[in-house]
């Protein structure tokens, strides 16, 4: 009968799925591997045969993911320390090797969707009791638009016309940070993005769209003040182009009504990967 077996490699258990054969040449049982299951942690007992979902394997498994997690979120705490203390200090090196090793530990949906946003909400907080100056704030950003910038382009953009996603901020939005986030996510997903940048004329983001109506428009407004009118750029494409799908997010949405008041706005509260994995499903 078939069984799971583990090996630890570096700290992290590997899944096998194994049984025991008769060997006549050595005159004993020996174990052979039917199938790899991979990391512990992601594996479901319902992807296994019902013979070895056993009350010793569930305990087996919880163990590895409670594991798997504390092992995470030690990483992610190093690597938050790391990312943030090199954006500041204006050091490319640095925080390039520091968002590579992300990539490496939890994807490009953990550097994307939880350490860059936590490392500017922690770069925001400073800015705001004055122990962090707007030109360091501005080069933190800087940087960070440069490292993504290159990890993004690991993603080739071979999607299909009909994948397009127009990704915008209302006009007199400086800060595209979030944009450049969503173009790796939504590469990395099989979409084609189109970043049209900081404070885009609201005309010429219409007109864009007209010329090559996209499958969705990805509108990031930072500052609260600005929330009128990524509003009023989120309406006039529903109304003009009503198959087009329009997605509001950003840090200036805060806890808003924008999304009771008005429908046909689809705000993101949650991180995007999240928000982009619900997508794609739907």
């Amino acid at each position: 009968m078939p069984f799971v077996r583990f090996k630890q490699r570096a700290g992290r258990a590997y899944a096998y799925l194994v049984e025991n054969r008769w060997d006549p040449a050595f005159g004993q049982p020996r174990q052979r591997v039917l199938r790899y299951l991979g990391p512990a942690d992601r594996l479901h007992l319902a992807d296994l045969p019902k013979a070895v979902r056993t009350p010793a394997l569930t305990s087996r498994l919880k163990r590895a993911s409670e594991s798997a997690d504390a092992r995470r979120a030690s990483v992610l705490n190093d690597l938050r320390k790391a990312l943030g203390e090199a954006l500041t200090a204006g050091d490319y090196a640095r925080a390039r090797g520091a968002a590579l090793r992300a990539v490496r530990e939890v994807g490009i949906a953990g550097l994307y969707g939880e350490l860059v946003p936590q490392v500017f909400a922690e770069i925001g907080r400073r800015w705001a009791e004055g122990s962090l100056s707007v030109s360091q704030e501005h080069l933190a950003s800087g940087v960070a638009a440069r490292v993504v910038e290159q990890i993004n382009a690991r993603y080739p953009l071979s999607a299909p016309a009909r994948h397009e996603v127009v990704l915008c901020v209302p006009e007199g939005e400086a800060h595209t940070l979030a944009l450049h986030l969503a173009e790796g996510l939504l590469r990395q997903s099989g979409y084609l993005p189109l970043n049209l940048g900081a404070s885009a004329p609201m005309a010429s983001v219409l007109a864009f769209i007209a010329d090559r109506p996209p499958v969705a428009v990805f509108i990031s407004v930072t500052s609260p003040a600005l929330l009128g009118t990524a509003r009023t750029l989120a309406l006039r494409i529903r109304r003009r182009w009503p198959e087009v799908r329009v997605v509001l997010g950003g840090q200036g949405l805060g806890s808003s009504s924008v999304a009771t008041t008005d429908p046909a706005i689809e705000c993101v509260s949650e991180s995007l990967p999240a928000f982009l994995a619900r997508w794609r499903a739907g």
